[in-house]
């Protein structure tokens, strides 16, 4: 009996760290994907934006701990392809407590907006920081 719920355990743990390790594409979330002008007009109180770019080496780089980040984050992450058009400027915290896209800017790419209430409280720019952002807030 002891040696059944052993197997049993191994089997669900093994089930478990391979779908939290998945690797994903972009394009399995073609769902989430939003257009500049649709930042700030999304239904929910609470999400995420994430601003990336096919051609940036660190977005390629995390881009499968971010995708598999937003496969199993509660909280809606919306996913921003960088255009042209899209405003990058240094002095990202300039951008907290914007609301609408006049407002707003990015440091660069990869960056994860949170947005609250339809206000910008969070502009995080790069890899470490998103990856501690997204590690500390994991059941968010």
């Amino acid at each position: 009996m002891i040696l059944c719920c052993f197997c049993f355990y191994l089997l669900i743990s093994c089930q478990n760290n391979s779908m939290a390790n998945r690797t994903y594409d972009y394009s399995d979330f073609i769902h989430l994907h939003i257009k500049w002008d649709d930042v700030f007009i999304q239904k929910e109180d609470c999400y995420l934006v994430y601003f990336y770019s096919h051609e940036c080496y660190y977005c390629e780089f995390f881009k499968n701990e971010m995708l598999n980040y937003v496969a199993i984050s509660k909280k809606k992450i919306y996913l921003l392809s960088y255009q042209e058009g899209i405003p990058i400027r240094s002095n990202i915290q300039a951008t907290i407590g914007a609301n609408n896209i006049e407002q707003m800017w990015f440091g660069g790419t990869p960056s994860l907006l949170c947005l609250e209430n339809k206000f910008v409280i969070e502009n995080i720019l790069g890899v470490q920081n998103i990856s501690d952002y997204c590690k500390s807030n994991k059941l968010d």
